[in-house]
């Protein structure tokens, strides 16, 4: 058994969420979670994720709503506003371009930005914003530029794992291909996961060929430029698009 190229079970899962997170489709996804919410047709599980958020926000904020049509329509039009930047992502993969982050600059703008005092004000758009990021927080992790400059380490495959079991339960296949190879800093040949030459418990990152973005990162005592191994994903779950 080759440690490098075989994959262990652990290391599949991590190459799963990371191929899911950064995937199309996922984004898909969370369009169609926000859109459930705003024309009200929620799912069990949809409406127990909402209730945690509105948990965790209002037991710091301490504050009583007396109008729930009020609420509910401030919710709405929040969730729409996120999902009209989720969208212009959307869009800018469908045409092939990894923009990913649009929703995580918004929540800084809200927090630094004295024009969004408003937001601020609202405990609404903390409950929206608290809902949101427990879904929009792994994209950002893997695609947007300032945030892979720490890529997705032990800790944050481990954080995200329950979800990623509940939202995708059953591994895809994939194939380590020692013939196509990347080298830290520089732009891969190919969009995809990749795993370290040199260190079977390097956890794998994702990468794409794109000018100053998307190249893959040399992390902790990793030596500069170090070479990585394309993983393969037979089964996608990314779109043809994504597949170039």
């Amino acid at each position: 058994m080759n440690p490098i190229t075989d994959l262990s079970p652990w290391r599949q899962r991590q190459v799963a969420m990371l191929y899911r997170y950064a995937s199309l489709d996922y984004m898909k996804a969370l369009d169609d979670i926000l859109s459930r919410v705003i024309e009200g047709h929620t799912t069990p599980a949809i409406e127990q994720s909402l209730a945690a958020s509105y948990a965790e926000v209002m037991s710091s904020q301490q504050r009583m709503h007396n109008d729930p049509r009020l609420w509910e329509r401030k919710m709405r039009e929040t969730l729409t506003e996120m999902r009209q930047l989720l969208r212009e992502d959307i869009n800018a993969r469908s045409r092939g371009r990894y923009r990913a982050g649009s929703l995580n600059h918004f929540f800084k703008q809200v927090c630094h930005a004295d024009s969004y005092d408003g937001y601020r004000m609202s405990d609404e758009y903390h409950v929206c914003e608290h809902f949101v990021s427990k879904y929009s927080a792994p994209t950002d992790s893997i695609l947007v530029e300032h945030l892979r400059q720490q890529p997705p380490d032990e800790r944050w495959f481990t954080h995200h794992l329950a979800q990623h079991l509940l939202d995708q339960p059953d591994l895809p296949q994939f194939r380590v291909r020692t013939d196509i190879t990347a080298r830290s800093g520089e732009s891969p040949p190919r969009a995809g996961v990749y795993i370290r030459q040199d260190d079977p418990a390097a956890p794998p990152q994702f990468a794409w060929p794109e000018k100053d973005r998307g190249q893959l990162v040399d992390s902790g005592a990793a030596k500069p430029r170090c070479g990585w191994y394309y993983v393969e994903l037979k089964h996608s779950l990314m779109s043809g698009t994504e597949q170039r």
